[in-house]
């Protein structure tokens, strides 16, 4: 109540004051004052935890056009993995098809053209909200500020669904059937370290 938010503001105040005595005994008082700017109000984030900023890799850039390293890895091949028709991201993990898999679980999954493949964000029930945005093969490299970059090919949407920033309540996307004969890449929007493959075969 009557509390206001922490801002700047330019108050007049004093500088200094000074006494004399007039030749009529009168004691004189004198004020100099300065206008100077001050913090006024109170701090919203004082005492709330926060991460510290300015250490991670993703303040940085990637490119060669840019004078940076290069922004792909050197490429690990893998071999195509079983027919799906659904992907689940738990854990901010895509199964089957995550690039951070190994064996077979980590191999893209393959469908046929003219079907599709179903996403389903199971971490929605943690209010973890994740997209599928393909992203240029391979779309190996870190995640930095203009890196992975969203190719257009297809995205899924946000899925899932907060208060604070929105979404979609529906954690299920599916991708078009009308996708090329290929191989894709894909990461999260919001979490960009996720990366995935899958396959559309004839």
């Amino acid at each position: 109540g009557g509390l206001q938010e922490e801002r700047w503001v330019t108050k007049r105040v004093k500088r200094r004051v000074t006494y004399r005595i007039s030749r009529s005994g009168r004691l004189i008082r004198k004020v100099r004052w300065v206008k100077k700017r001050m913090k006024a109000g109170v701090s919203v984030t004082a005492g709330v935890p926060n991460r510290a900023w300015g250490m991670h890799d993703h303040d940085t850039l990637c490119g060669v056009d840019l004078g940076a390293q290069p922004c792909e890895r050197p490429v690990t091949y893998r071999p195509a993995g079983d027919f799906a028709d659904q992907v689940t991201i738990s854990n901010f993990v895509y199964t089957p098809g995550d690039m951070g898999l190994t064996g077979d679980i980590g191999n893209p999954p393959r469908v046929h053209h003219g079907q599709s493949l179903r996403f389903v964000n199971a971490d929605q029930a943690a209010d973890i909200r994740h997209s599928v945005t393909t992203c240029n093969l391979p779309c190996n490299g870190p995640y930095v500020g203009n890196y992975p970059w969203a190719n257009g090919v297809w995205d899924s949407g946000t899925l899932g669904y907060d208060a604070i920033d929105g979404g979609h309540p529906n954690p299920v996307a599916q991708t078009p059937t009308s996708l090329p004969v290929g191989r894709y890449a894909y990461f999260c929007r919001i979490h960009p370290w996720m990366r995935g493959q899958f396959e559309v075969v004839p």
